[in-house]
Parts: structure tokens; sequence; C-alpha cells
């Protein structure tokens, strides 16, 4: 799905519902914000349905993962990966599904993405993921059955412009695992304004350079880590 804000502030969005499925709770503040943040217990589930001509295919107790990338000059999606529980396809009427809730995406670019830093250093980004690294396992039993996100393994990978190890040094923060904070914003209007934040990431040893239009660019490789639970990241829609 194309990761867009719903037109209005403090309204979910189409794919939040998705996000609920993945051990993501939403906060919903009236007419000002939704925010999703991981949690470890309680975790939602939802039901999917297709229809093949006049057949319906229906997965209940759906649970999964996610991998969010936002690219410059590309569109930012959100590509959710999903198990649930098969159910016998059926015939059913078809129903009109309601679109209103998803709005038309703006392109990742200087002017639509306004702040990207790690450490409170603001970067120039080519590339961005973060991937949910949901552990997804079927539970198939006598007496129940279920999808259930066993385990997580969140990751930040960020494409960036070298800087002068004076300004920001990569190396010695890896060394000395300094723990850094990762904000990613973008959007600018009210209602469409996505923000990833991750406050206390481990920076990963740099593998190595990488070159875009013959600029350098370090592959920048992090983990978000918890301070005191289930805090270790959030998207906020405004």
């Amino acid at each position: 799905v194309e990761l867009q804000g719903s037109g209005a502030a403090g309204t979910a969005p189409g794919w939040g519902i998705l996000m609920r499925s993945c051990a993501a709770a939403e906060t919903i503040v009236a007419a000002t914000s939704v925010t999703y943040n991981p949690v470890s217990d309680g975790h939602e589930s939802s039901s999917i349905y297709f229809w093949m001509g006049n057949t319906q295919h229906k997965l209940t107790g759906v649970r999964g993962t996610a991998n969010i990338t936002l690219n410059a000059q590309g569109i930012p999606v959100a590509r959710f990966t999903l198990m649930g529980l098969f159910n016998t396809p059926a015939e059913a009427v078809r129903v009109t599904p309601d679109l209103s809730a998803f709005q038309v995406p703006q392109v990742a670019s200087n002017k639509n993405t306004p702040a990207f830093s790690v450490g409170g250093q603001a970067m120039v980004l080519s590339q961005f993921g973060f991937n949910l690294g949901n552990d997804v396992q079927q539970r198939l039993l006598i007496g129940r059955e279920e999808m259930l996100i066993v385990d997580r393994s969140e990751s930040i990978s960020a494409r960036v412009e070298a800087l002068p190890l004076s300004t920001f040094n990569p190396y010695a923060i890896a060394e000395a695992r300094t723990r850094q904070a990762v904000q990613l914003v973008h959007g600018t209007q009210a209602g469409k304004i996505v923000t990833i934040g991750a406050p206390t990431c481990s920076l990963g040893r740099l593998p190595g350079y990488e070159q875009s239009q013959n600029v350098a660019e370090w592959p920048l490789s992090l983990t978000p880590l918890p301070t005191n639970g289930d805090d270790q990241w959030t998207i906020t829609l405004t």
C-alpha cells in the first residue's frame, strides 16, 4: 500500500488495520494524530476477503509483517506479508469497497520529504527501508488454530551522502555502540504527514562505500532498540 495519511489529522488511514495486524497498537488523538507502535502481547488480527467473479475467498485470524521503503523520486510504500486461516470458498454477493481513506500519494522528494536525520544530524537521503521483522508462525493444533507473531527483529537501512567524519563519524559511533535517534518526515500538509521515529538505534559497522552519480554514499544499517519496552519505533500520522 502507498504510505500516505488519511487526509485528516486524527483519522486512521485505510491501511491502519494492516498495521494493527502486524503487532502494532493504534493510538488516535482526535483531530491531531494517529500513532502506531509495537506491542508484545494482545496482538490483533484481521480478515481478508477476495472475490474471483462471485466466488468469495476468505482468510481469518490474519497476522503478518511489513517492510516500508521510501526512495528519492519514488512513492513511499509499505509491503505487507500476511498469513491467515483458510476458509472454504463460497459464492457471495460482491461488495463495493470504500477507498475514501486512501489518498493520492506524494513522491519522496526534497519538497515533500522535509527531514531525515540520524543522531540529530540532518542527512541527504537516497534510499530508506524499515522492516518490522515479525516472525509469523502457523500454530495448528487440536482445539486451536491460529497465526502467531512469536518474535520480531526490526531493522532500518538508509543510503545517505557521506559526510566529513568531523561532522558525523559512523565508524566511531558503531565502535562505541552509541545509541542514535532516527527520524524521517514525509509530507508537509496536515493529514498527510508521516513521521517514522526510532529514538534509540544501534548503528552497525559500515561494510564499505556506495556511489550514485559519482557521489560517495554510506549504506547505514541500524537496529531499533527498546528503552522501556515496546518503544523502539513509532509511525505517527499528523
